[in-house]
């Protein structure tokens, strides 16, 4: 948000997201999970963050409608997948007896995005708007 009045060219812009995406794949870390949150590394996957979120918050281009609805539809979705997709994937191997791993994946997955749309749409928006009503004067 600090840097919203700062101007760069699309060029810019793409090179940090492209560098930020080459720090995320090419960076060595050696060990198990814990070694990309400390020492050096944090602090390298640290910068590569913030230079990823900054090329696409100050990049000037407007991509086709055909990618932006399903990526708005999917970021309207996360959170409710977050909260959903464990409750689903054991309700479907318990009670469903979808015991099959890769099954139990694709079917929690798709279920998840859709309750989640559903309930937003469904649940949250009419609160939202209840909410932005004014009540009093």
């Amino acid at each position: 948000y600090e840097f919203r009045n700062v101007k760069l060219s699309n060029f810019w812009c793409f090179a940090a997201i492209i560098l930020a995406v080459l720090i995320f794949v090419v960076y060595p870390v050696d060990g198990n999970q814990v070694n990309i949150v400390k020492g050096m590394n944090r602090f390298i996957f640290s910068f590569a963050s913030i230079l990823l979120v900054l090329g696409f918050f100050l990049l000037k281009y407007q991509p086709p409608k055909w990618i932006v609805y399903p990526l708005q539809q999917f970021g309207i979705a996360t959170y409710g997948v977050y909260l959903l997709h464990q409750l689903l994937m054991q309700f479907l191997h318990d009670y469903c007896y979808l015991t099959n791993p890769y099954g139990l994946m694709v079917v929690t997955i798709i279920g998840s995005v859709l309750i989640a749309l559903f309930i937003y749409r469904f649940f949250e928006m009419p609160f939202i708007r209840f909410g932005k009503k004014k009540i009093f004067g």
